[in-house]
């Protein structure tokens, strides 16, 4: 039998779990003068998602508390806490109106016709920001609108359109996979959130939930941790 391997942590303390080892320890390179402290972060997105996400992303530089669990089982779920100089992770995210690309309304509403349309968008905003080599990490919200229509083109959208969004749908590559491929090349990597990551409110289609959601410290530490290591540290 293979016993779970343990991961090290700041001062070289091991743990299996990494939500503990970071919480008690700090990250691994918590002690190295080129981790990063200051992570500038680059915003994607209509203007209400932009301000969606630097409000929940603030409010997580705090503590969050954990879902309840049974006795016995605590570990399955721990609290978040925070994401600032003064917690363990000694890092903060770094906001600047310069390192935001508002997409309007009436440009998101052309572009559900077609996934290629909205990629290309998303990724000429990406570099645009990730150029000025100013930003760590860009994060872009992901399209409400393409989310909802990703399947079912408009009735309205052209014959030649449907039949290009269809080839790249038919290659099994979705919103999220093809901008990840567009934007390889980019100084700067790309962190993808939806909507029901910074309100907590699940996804929902015809009455039915599309996917289940986290709980909003679980949800904490996955971004943040996906955050840092895209910093270019290792948590």
């Amino acid at each position: 039998m293979l016993h779970e391997p343990e991961l090290e942590f700041r001062a070289g303390n091991r743990r299996i779990d990494p939500r503990y080892g970071i919480s008690v320890f700090g990250p691994a390179d918590a002690h190295s003068p080129t981790g990063p402290r200051q992570i500038p972060i680059g915003l994607v997105g209509p203007s209400h998602a932009v301000d969606g996400i630097r409000n929940w992303l603030q409010r997580c530089q705090n503590h969050i508390e954990a879902k309840y669990t049974k006795p016995g089982q605590e570990n399955l779920h721990q609290p978040f806490p925070g994401f600032s100089t003064d917690s363990p992770f000694g890092a903060q995210l770094v906001f600047d109106d310069a390192l935001v690309r508002e997409i309007p309304e009436r440009q998101l509403r052309r572009m559900v016709c077609a996934t290629k349309d909205a990629v290309d968008f998303y990724a000429d905003a990406a570099r645009c920001l990730a150029d000025t080599g100013r930003c760590r990490v860009v994060i872009c919200a992901r399209p409400e609108e393409l989310q909802d229509r990703e399947g079912h083109p408009p009735s309205q959208e052209s014959t030649a359109e449907r039949e290009e969004d269809q080839d790249w749908r038919e290659t099994g590559a979705d919103f999220h996979d093809l901008l990840k491929a567009t934007a390889l090349t980019l100084p700067a990597p790309l962190q993808l959130i939806r909507k029901e990551t910074w309100t907590g409110t699940p996804a929902r289609t015809n009455g039915q939930t599309v996917r289940p959601l986290q709980d909003e410290a679980t949800r904490a530490w996955n971004l943040h941790t996906a955050l840092y290591y895209k910093a270019g540290g290792p948590p």
